[in-house]
Order: structure tokens, then sequence, then C-alpha cells
């Protein structure tokens, strides 16, 4: 019965099992009339049928089905493709995981340790009013722990709350927000756009990768842009950020003669590369066989500034 609870934001969010179209309000409204009519019933009849099929009928509309995190970018079919997004979207979908993450450790959920206990007492509180019953004989008893069997067990059966959780991309987003917040006044003539990796079927997508993209106010026409990446390596169990840039270019724009003698800071490394269809710099952390795979936020910043001087260089001289 939980799901009678839910709060406005949570009603889109959350997916019943049964007639998932069904608007909240008339769901819930069915839901109570079944129920309250079904134990009307059994009470005035003392007897459980048929007023147990209402109550059941009525919790079958209550069962959850899943959690919707989809993430409404705009209209258009979703093909594993980068879309630019706002940064209103990009916080939709970090709030989005809070949300999941909160709802997924639900007292109606046997997947998760609060859940498990929970159903383990009510077995025990159903068992031991049900033998009550048994043992005297009297009717009431039965009712209550047959219709608590009805209204609390299918919620913890059917309903266990499996969500599809992007940890990784968390950590992306979380660190591109702080960055960008640092940053945001000295780009703001410019131009720096978020776009999010999208995958799915159909008219449905989830985000499952972030990144950036930067042009300098008055960028040569073939310059395409400096974008900003990120990977996450695993180490003994824990995640670590790998922050870089890219500076790319069309074919015979001349990324590498434009940059001259421009050097990398210490600790950075310069990677240039032409696959045919493009120019590519790329401006990273130096790393060994044993360090370097993790950039700190204060890195981060380093790297983006370096990146910033290294798009100017080549998208403005001889503009």
């Amino acid at each position: 019965m939980e799901q009678i609870l839910l709060s406005p934001s949570e009603r889109g969010i959350v997916v019943f099992r049964v007639w998932p179209a069904l608007r909240y309000g008339t769901r819930a409204v069915a839901a109570v009339a079944l129920v309250i009519g079904g134990l009307a019933w059994q009470v005035a009849a003392m007897s459980f049928w048929p007023g147990i099929l209402m109550v059941t009928a009525g919790n079958i509309l209550l069962l959850v089905r899943g959690y919707n995190n989809d993430v409404d970018l705009g209209r258009y079919k979703a093909s594993n493709e980068w879309r630019p997004a706002t940064l209103d979207k990009i916080r939709q979908v970090q709030k989005l995981d809070l949300k999941m993450k909160t709802w997924d450790r639900s007292v109606l959920d046997i997947s998760n340790r609060l859940g498990c206990l929970a159903f383990g007492l009510v077995l025990v509180v159903l068992a031991i009013t049900l033998e009550f019953g048994r043992q005297t004989g009297s009717q009431a008893p039965m009712l209550v722990g047959i219709n608590a069997a009805v209204l609390l067990l299918p919620h913890w059966v059917t309903g266990t709350r499996s969500i599809l959780t992007r940890p990784k991309l968390m950590l992306k987003i979380d660190a591109f927000l702080r960055l960008y917040e640092g940053v945001k006044d000295e780009v703001a003539e410019d131009k720096l756009q978020f776009s999010l990796l999208l995958e799915g079927k159909g008219t449905r997508e989830i985000p499952s990768d972030i990144r950036f993209r930067y042009v300098p106010k008055g960028a040569a026409e073939g310059f395409l842009g400096l974008q900003g990446q990120m990977a996450v390596n695993e180490v003994q169990g824990k995640s670590h950020l790998y922050f870089y840039v890219v500076a790319v270019a069309e074919r015979g724009y001349g990324l590498t003669k434009r940059l001259g003698q421009w050097k990398a800071p210490e600790g950075l490394v310069l990677e240039a590369s032409d696959n045919g269809q493009v120019e590519v710099v790329v401006l990273r952390q130096k790393t060994t066989k044993n360090s370097g795979y993790s950039t700190d936020e204060t890195r981060i910043r380093s790297i983006f500034h370096s990146g910033l001087l290294l798009a100017k260089r080549v998208a403005l001289i001889g503009s």
C-alpha cells in the first residue's frame, strides 16, 4: 500500500505492473475503494468470499514493476548517439539518480537489508496471527492475517525494485558540473555545450556518458571545437576519473601547424593524429605503468585551462 503515498514528483517515475497508462489519481481512488469495500464486506459477512477478491484486485493495481529512468531530452529517435543537453537536463539526470537510489531502499523490497528484515518480521507476525485464529477457532484473526498477507506480501515478491543505475555517469556529471561552476565566467562569451550519449530503442533513451564541446568566440572555419571527456578507471574496487581534452578540426585545417611551438605544461602530453576524416590533438595527463590514471578536481581544472589556451591558439591564429 506504500505506493498510494507517492509524492507528485514520483508519480510520473514509478511504473505500475497493471494498466501502467492509468492516471495515478484514478488508480489510487479505485485501489482504495476496492480494498476498503472488500474489507467491509468480509467484516459484515464474517467470511472471506467474495470480499477477498475485491481486496486482491485493489492491491494488484498498486503493484510496481519498476522505475522509469528515461530522461526526456526532446523528440527524436534514440540511436546511441551524442545529443546536446542543457544544464537543466543534466541536473535532471543527477536528481533522477538520487530519487532512484532512495526509492530502491524501500522497506517493501526484499532486495535490500531493510526490506529483507521487514519481510521476515511480517511473516512471523502473520504466522502467529493465523495460528492464534486456528487454535481459538476465531474468524477475526484469520481475516486479519489473510488480508494482511494479500495486501503486503505481493509487494515484496513481485515488486523487487530493480533499477538501472549509472554510477560512472554520475561521477562524470558531478565532476563536470563542479568544473563548470568554477569556469563559467571565463567562457561566458564563448560557446561551451554539454552533450549526453544516449542508449535506447525507438523513442526511449537513457544517458550513458557526458562530454562538453568548447569553441572560442571568433574561431576559424574548420575548427570543430575542443572536447572535454572523462574515462573511469577501476583500481582495487575504486573508481578514478581520468580527464582529457581533444581539439578537433576538419581535415586539411592544419592543427599541428597552427599549434606551432606551443608546448604542453609540465605533467601533460600532446598527441596529434589524423584518421583521414578529421585532425585531432589530445591533451592529457602523463601516465606511467603505475600512476597518472586519476585526475583530481584541481588537476581537472588545470587541464581545462591548458585546453582553453590550446583551443584559442589553433582556432584564432590566422582566422
